[in-house]
């Protein structure tokens, strides 16, 4: 099983690849504060996802919504993410970074995407939603299974219609937007591509739109 970063470094970086997961030899520790905020974003969303579904799986997207317009609830959901999965910005030497980072995730981030699922009648099918599939080379002589994991499918009625079709929004934390936009700009956007891919391969809801949400910019 592949994911896209994987599939990526062994095509551009196929020494790193051998010697990351090959010999098991990858540096964990190589992340920096913008990768650590990041993870910090993309694990209280889908909390708050997680803590909003029914019995069946379904995601009450009202709950959804109420929770992440709530100031103290967003916040105290932060701070426990802090601790679970971005510890390192704890450390008294970024306590200026992290009042920034929670600044912005609380007061920018969050209110503009409920903004964008209130505005655009959107409901919230699941976070770190995974699809698997077999995808084939043109030749057909090839195969490589793919994982790929969403941070957020929504979906929405189409227009005229009572069926469904999907959204695909791919979080990015990131200081310089430049190089997401660029991608999109020039059709070079493979990761979300790839998404889309698997995601219609594996079942009959057509996705009808991807895209970056640049969490840092909102």
């Amino acid at each position: 099983y592949e994911s896209f970063f994987i599939f990526i470094e062994l095509i551009n970086q196929p020494f790193d690849y051998v010697l990351d997961y090959i010999y098991n030899m990858k540096d964990e520790d190589s992340g920096n504060l913008s990768t650590v905020e990041g993870n910090v974003a993309h694990a209280v969303i889908e909390h708050i996802v997680a803590d909003c579904k029914d019995a069946s799986g379904n995601v009450d997207t009202s709950k959804f919504l109420n929770i992440c317009k709530n100031r103290s609830t967003l916040e105290d959901r932060t701070d426990k993410a802090i601790i679970e999965v971005g510890a390192q910005l704890l450390q008294p030497e970024n306590e200026m970074e992290r009042t920034v980072f929670k600044r912005i995730f609380i007061e920018k981030s969050v209110p503009v995407l409920v903004k964008i699922v209130e505005d655009n009648t959107l409901e919230v099918v699941g976070s770190e939603v995974e699809f698997t599939s077999i995808l084939k080379d043109s030749s057909g002589a090839n195969a490589f299974i793919f994982n790929a994991k969403i941070d957020l499918l929504l979906k929405r009625k189409s227009e005229g219609s009572q069926e469904y079709e999907y959204l695909i929004f791919d979080f990015k934390w990131t200081g310089n937007p430049n190089k997401r936009q660029k991608e999109l700009e020039d059709c070079k956007e493979l990761q979300l591509a790839l998404y889309q891919k698997i995601a219609e391969v594996n079942g009959t809801t057509p996705v009808v739109m991807r895209g970056y949400y640049l969490l840092q910019q909102a």
